[in-house]
């Protein structure tokens, strides 16, 4: 269905660049849109006018059947009516969000000059407009477009002297990744991902059944030859990170480094903006985890449904963690089971510690909870696209991670000491104090989303703001006293000075008073602005003069605002390694003690890991099959038993329809799984 739906689109696409109208005899604005429209033809073009994002011809019509808005008309072109629908910018995250689950892309084309600076070169100038940024299912970022607990990865899928690579990267945290692959195992490797968009080397397209390996992926395009040299890939990497080469990140084949760099053009290409959260990429060894094809991985509804749904997969089935990268971190081992003893011991020793303290688990999951999602709050102001409250979510984050480092060193002293895992979180914990400090001190506790809204610096923070705001404070208070002043004076006790966007500051009078402040001798004091139903609008020069002062008063704040938020911006990027390892050491304290809660929940216990053949199961029970029997009231599960070792290596599993078979087949494979 998704493929059918992805095939749909991209026909759609193409026909709407066949119809693109000509830019003959068009008006300055629509020239001015048909260029940037021309230049991104398969994109919905998002054209900036004042408060609206404006959509035209076909593009108006796709968004308006998306989005269920109206579709009107503005003038004509060649003889035609010119189609238009439009979102308002402050909402545009809810708009993008729909567009992109229905699998569009949007090419963003902001005014990049003020109105006043473009009518300084001619009364009918047009403002500026440039794209400066591609939105697509694989590169969001903003909030409103992710979900918290799902990694939303971008792929690109090379081909460099007959090898085959794999590369992805979630832009929303700057994690990416590269694995060696191959005709026989892609699309296993496709399935584990649960991409947001792939790109495809053309070679690669032409030799697998694409349609069929890629069918529940929103987006895959296969038309990108340019993206994919390995050469230039690698000096633009090398360059990015600043080493002399990558081998200090792992050895990477030349069709690693084309998957990893088609993925890196594409992030420049469409985020128009520096990259800086991006990490070091990690080369995966296929023997690290536990290969699981593409048809047991659906069969056994690890992390989606055969429906596509979270819900009734055994992730949501025993996910209790708390953080969203917490909440990515299960999803992504379970996706991927890790292979190595060592490995599987120690996630299982810092779980068997939370499951045998409840005081504690419970002490460091009230902490968890509070924990806001400071990897994506990261990546955006990195990206140029954050505000103060992805700068408070920074704080927040540093304030309860040094709680969570006090709760775990008193613990340390309580108990034998900490698992290991356990124990390297807590050392990563305590990072970037200093950061924490400044945020503390320059934020007030709830700052807005836009730092164009100002208001987000504490009083005391910064002395020369502090005195801008009491000068318009105290203008404000002197407006207030003469509008009391004038009711006295004028004998209008409704008299009040109101504000709007379009007049400013003014005095307002019922109409039944206006009459008198129109006559001498109020009217040459009173000079008249505007005459409604209900009241009569006027201005006084000392009005006007407190007005000029508040006005910039307002200003200088904002400037002043705006300067210490991209300070502040620029001293988090400078920690994001520090940010990155918090992170990771807040999302491995979730996992253990979200496995360890589920596990006292359900009465489990703790696997012995062997090397040899030996599979041995006592009293199990399906944990998916166990939790829906609970919901519906059915009854406790049946527990079972399975032995596979030297003597019986095979069993045959025999019985009627609707006997159980496939429940206890996928039981087996699911509890060798977690």
């Amino acid at each position: 269905m998704v493929a059918a739906d992805r095939q749909r689109r991209a026909e759609a696409g193409r026909e709407r660049t066949r119809k693109l109208p000509s830019r003959e005899d068009a008006t300055p604005m629509m020239a001015q849109y048909l260029e940037a429209k021309y230049a991104y033809p398969d994109y919905l073009l998002f054209f900036r006018m004042g408060d609206f994002y404006e959509l035209f011809f076909e593009d108006a019509e796709r968004a308006a059947e998306i989005l269920d808005i109206a579709l009107t008309k503005r003038g004509q072109h060649q003889g035609r009516d010119v189609p238009m629908a439009g979102v308002p910018v402050h909402a545009v995250d809810s708009y993008l969000a729909r567009l992109i689950r229905a699998g569009e892309k949007v090419a963003i084309c902001e005014q990049v000059e003020d109105p006043a600076e473009a009518k300084k070169r001619g009364a009918k100038a047009l403002v500026r407009r440039e794209v400066v940024r591609l939105v697509t299912p694989g590169t969001v970022s903003e909030e409103a477009l992710l979900q918290p607990k799902r990694a939303n990865y971008l792929g690109a899928l090379a081909d460099a002297g007959g090898e085959w690579a794999l590369a992805w990267c979630d832009m929303s945290t700057g994690q990416w990744h590269a694995l060696a692959t191959g005709p026989q195992d892609v699309a296993h490797d496709i399935a584990r991902l649960e991409l947001g968009e792939l790109l495809v080397h053309p070679r690669i397209a032409d030799k697998l059944d694409l349609a069929r390996i890629t069918a529940r992926l929103p987006a895959v395009d296969s038309s990108r030859e340019d993206l994919f040299a390995s050469q230039a890939a690698e000096r633009a990497l090398r360059a990015f990170f600043g080493v002399a080469s990558l081998s200090v990140y792992g050895e990477f084949s030349r069709a690693e480094l084309a998957a990893l760099g088609a993925i890196f053009r594409y992030l420049e290409e469409t985020q128009r903006s520096a990259l800086a959260h991006l990490r070091p990429p990690v080369r995966e060894r296929r023997d690290a985890h536990l290969a699981i094809d593409q048809a047991t991985r659906r069969s056994l509804e690890l992390t989606r449904t055969t429906a596509g749904e979270r819900r009734g997969s055994l992730l949501a089935t025993i996910d209790r963690s708390l953080t969203g990268p917490g909440g990515r971190l299960l999803a992504a081992r379970l996706a991927a089971p890790s292979r190595d003893k060592e490995t599987i011991d120690r996630r299982l020793d810092a779980v068997a510690f939370f499951v045998a303290d409840d005081l504690l688990r419970a002490r460091l999951r009230g902490e968890l909870r509070k924990v806001p999602d400071c990897e994506r709050a990261l990546a955006r102001l990195a990206l140029g696209r954050g505000g103060p409250r992805d700068l408070a979510a920074i704080r927040d984050a540093l304030q309860r991670a040094a709680a969570i480092h006090e709760v775990l060193a008193t613990a340390r002293g309580s108990h034998a000491g900490l698992p290991r895992l356990i124990e390297d979180a807590l050392t990563a914990l305590p990072r970037a104090g200093a950061l924490a400090k400044r945020l503390a001190a320059a934020l007030v506790p709830d700052p807005p989303s836009l730092a164009r809204e100002g208001g987000f610096i504490a009083a005391g923070y910064h002395p020369p703001l502090d005195e801008w705001r009491s000068l318009k404070n105290e203008s404000r208070r002197l407006v207030a006293g003469l509008e009391a002043r004038l009711r006295e004076e004028t004998g209008i006790a409704s008299l009040k000075i109101r504000y709007n966007q379009v007049l400013g500051y003014h005095v307002d009078v019922p109409a039944r008073s206006a009459d008198k402040l129109m006559r001498p001798p109020w009217n040459e004091r009173f000079i008249h602005r505007q005459t409604l139903a209900s009241s009569v609008r006027f201005t006084t020069t000392e009005l006007a003069e407190l007005a000029q002062k508040i006005q910039e008063a307002d200003g200088r704040c904002l400037e002043l605002e705006q300067q210490i938020f991209g300070e502040l911006v620029a001293a988090v990027i400078a920690e994001r390694e520090a940010l990155a390892a918090i992170a990771a050491a807040i999302a491995e304290c979730d996992v253990a003690t979200a496995l360890a809660e589920r596990a006292a929940e359900g009465g489990w216990v703790r696997p012995r890991i062997t090397e040899d053949v030996r599979f041995i199961l006592e009293q199990a029970r399906h944990p998916v099959v166990e939790a829906a029997l609970a919901r519906r009231g059915e009854g406790p599960f049946v527990p079972n038993d399975c032995r596979l070792d030297e003597d019986e290596r095979i069993w045959l599993v025999t019985g009627p329809n609707m006997a159980g078979k496939s429940t206890f087949l996928r039981q087996c494979a699911i509890i060798a799984i977690l």
